[in-house]
């Protein structure tokens, strides 16, 4: 499944994320419709963080009421936010569009891009 992919990738765990994307090639799932998923996360992770800077102290039904956001995603999600900043936040989503940019392009083929950006995320993860 591609949310395990996601949670790999975000927690900073470059084998298992590797592992997980050849999965889902391998599966027949597509770059696009993966780094689609990685992208529709990415989005959710910097609506959750931008909630929370300016709503410090709101407790999970609060971000659900303004979200519209599943519980589960809030939960699970809230926990990566918290530990990150929204300047990190940016910059990754900023990174995730240069890969975007670089594919349709062509300055870099799909596999090795998201292959790179498996590294990549990972290792910035790490650094966290």
């Amino acid at each position: 499944e591609v949310f395990h992919f996601i949670d790999a990738l975000f927690q900073g765990n470059t084998e298992r994320a590797l592992r997980l994307l050849y999965d889902q090639r391998n599966s027949g799932a597509s770059e696009q419709e993966v780094f689609g998923a990685l992208v529709w996360q990415m989005r959710t992770l910097l609506e959750i963080k931008d909630f929370m800077v300016r709503n410090p102290h709101a407790s999970s039904a609060d971000f659900v009421r303004a979200l519209g956001t599943h519980p589960f995603v809030i939960k699970k999600t809230s926990a990566f936010c918290s530990r990150v900043s929204m300047k990190f936040l940016s910059d990754l989503h900023a990174y995730l569009l240069r890969v975007d940019k670089d594919i349709k392009t062509g300055v870099r083929g799909a596999s090795f891009a998201f292959d790179q950006m498996v590294f990549d995320v990972t290792r910035l993860i790490q650094m966290r």
